[in-house]
């Protein structure tokens, strides 16, 4: 299960760094803002839903896929637990902390840190709008409220005018008309969102960035629909300019005064990109199809079964003369059993952990010999829950001694059925992984150390 979720927020991460860079290169300057605007909406929606998108494949299809080189590991699912069998003792567990463990705990205490900090600003609002006078206009709340070092900014509905800025009539209504556009193109829906995606992905600095470009392109935006509206862009520019370049504390809100303030007057200024220019957009689908694709291949196909397939084709093609046989090989790819690493539904022991190191604890045998020798170490085992809940496939990942890697082997072979890993619905193979720790008791380990002793001193 971490694993599974640690692959998806990478995942997602992944996307949103692509859609990020590829606006850098081709769409940042250009003067399409809601188009912009749909892009960013597109890529973070795409982001989050991409990895739950799976392709099935067939042979005839991987065949055609070019050959890629891939890092293959026997399991890549996490030790779900650490048996340690103490000679003379039952039913002694230890867990331990897995790296993925530990990299979501401290994900968790940066999404609630900043999930805090999104509340309290939200509360701010609250209070800001609760303790100062309203007047409703239309569609539209104004607050007035007392603070000489804001300015004014909008949240969904609500426009916060500061009434004690000395603002004259044009510059007064500049702000308004700009704010009101704010709140009729309901800007503060896309504020929201990449404040939440921000809580969500905080260790990700290109979640960061693109916020950055969606709140300047919403200024952009705003900046549009106050000129549309027959205001002259030389008196508006001034207006701005009229305006003290003070940040308000709130973040998630619509500010009248963006700090790059140069780069809005810059944008209203340029000229009028070509429509022509716009079909640049198309290629967000060779783009999201390229991760789709990458989606589907990891989901779908073990990285050990994809190059059997694949491999040897091309060898048959590259090498006949030295390994005809591979043709016959891949005649026989069919029959082989896809085995996933990582599933929906991870398979489990029948009764759950405490029933499967109870079982451990109760048939595992400290071997004599071993124990004659003080020998000591952990052992991993892996193995595949077939969709049937058979336990097939057992080899030794990472050995200690051949008398202990022996018996892991054995009391693997005498378990039960398992419960299956399930993926998109359905019954899977899927590899397991597990870790068996010998340990001797301590009056067993200290005589250990005390023969050592007596050895060296020999020596001496």
């Amino acid at each position: 299960m971490e694993n599974a979720i640690i692959i998806y927020l990478l995942k997602v991460s992944v996307s949103i760094a692509v859609f990020y860079l590829l606006f850098k290169a081709l769409f940042r300057k250009d003067t399409f803002y809601q188009l912009k605007r749909s892009y960013f909406l597109f890529g973070v929606v795409f982001s989050l839903i991409f990895p739950f998108y799976t392709m099935e494949l067939s042979s005839a299809e991987l065949e055609q896929l070019p050959v890629f080189v891939h890092n293959i590991s026997l399991a890549v699912s996490d030790f779900p637990a650490v048996v340690e069998l103490v000679d003379g003792s039952a039913d002694v567990e230890t867990h331990t902390l897995s790296l993925s463990n530990i990299s979501l705990i401290i994900l968790a205490a940066g999404i609630i840190g900043f999930f805090v900090r999104f509340l309290i600003q939200l509360l701010s609002l609250m209070c800001l709008a609760k303790g100062n006078d309203v007047e409703k206009h239309g569609n539209y709340y104004y607050v007035n409220f007392k603070n000489e070092s804001s300015q004014a900014f909008s949240f969904f509905q609500w426009i916060f005018i500061p009434s004690d800025k000395k603002y004259d009539n044009a510059d007064i209504q500049a702000v308004i008309q700009h704010e009101m556009t704010h709140v009729r193109q309901m800007h503060s829906v896309d504020v929201v969102l990449f404040e939440l995606m921000c809580i969500l992905f905080w260790w990700n600095p290109f979640m960061w960035l693109m916020r950055r470009e969606v709140r300047a392109n919403l200024e952009y935006l705003a900046d549009k629909g106050v000129l549309d509206n027959g205001y002259d862009a030389k008196k508006y520019q001034y207006s701005l300019l009229n305006v003290v370049l003070e940040r308000n504390n709130i973040r998630m809100v619509n500010n009248f005064n963006f700090s790059e303030l140069k780069n809005r007057i810059m944008m209203m200024n340029r000229k009028k990109t070509s429509a022509l220019v716009s079909a640049k957009y198309l290629l967000i689908v060779p783009f999201a199809s390229v991760l789709l694709l990458g989606n589907a291949l990891s989901a779908s196909t073990n990285p050990t079964e994809l190059l059997t397939e694949i491999v040897p084709t091309q060898l048959s093609e590259i090498v006949p003369m030295i390994q005809p046989e591979v043709a016959d090989l891949q005649q026989k790819k069919d029959t082989t059993k896809k085995v996933y690493d990582v599933v929906e539904g991870e398979p489990s022991y029948v009764g759950g952990e405490k029933a499967r190191l109870k079982f451990l604890n109760e048939n595992l045998a400290y071997p004599a010999e071993a124990k004659t020798k003080k020998i000591e170490g952990t052992v991993t085992v892996g193995f595949v829950v077939s969709e049937t809940g058979e336990i097939e496939n057992i080899r030794i990942l990472r050995g200690k001694n051949k008398l202990l890697d022996d018996e892991a082997l054995r009391v693997t072979k005498l378990m039960p059925k398992w419960i299956p890993g399930t993926q998109n619905g359905k019954k899977v193979s899927v590899n397991y992984t597990m870790r068996i720790v010998f340990r001797l008791s301590k009056e067993e380990a200290k005589e250990k150390a005390k023969s050592v002793d007596e050895s060296e001193g020999k020596n001496l």
